[in-house]
């Protein structure tokens, strides 16, 4: 079992805020204005935690990614069956 403070964590935790980034230009190029604000929140929130990681495990800073991965998702999910 790896140890909260894992440097591995801190690494997937800035990949994905690359992904996060990502998925707000695609909202953009969209025109989902809602969608793009939900995640630049998220993106503005997981970089104050992944900034400051001297304070929080490496693996909460993962979580908090992920959590907002998986919203993204849901958006991707949402918009999918909008559009049918």
């Amino acid at each position: 079992m790896q140890h909260t403070n894992w440097k591995g964590y801190r690494i997937a935790a800035w990949i994905g805020q690359a992904l996060l980034a990502i998925a707000i230009i695609l909202a953009i190029g969209q025109g989902k204005w809602q969608n793009a604000l939900a995640l630049t929140l998220f993106l503005v929130a997981s970089f104050s935690f992944v900034i400051r990681g001297d304070r929080l495990p490496t693996l909460f800073d993962f979580l908090f990614v992920l959590a907002a991965l998986l919203n993204t998702g849901g958006w991707s999910l949402w918009a999918l069956q909008e559009a049918k």
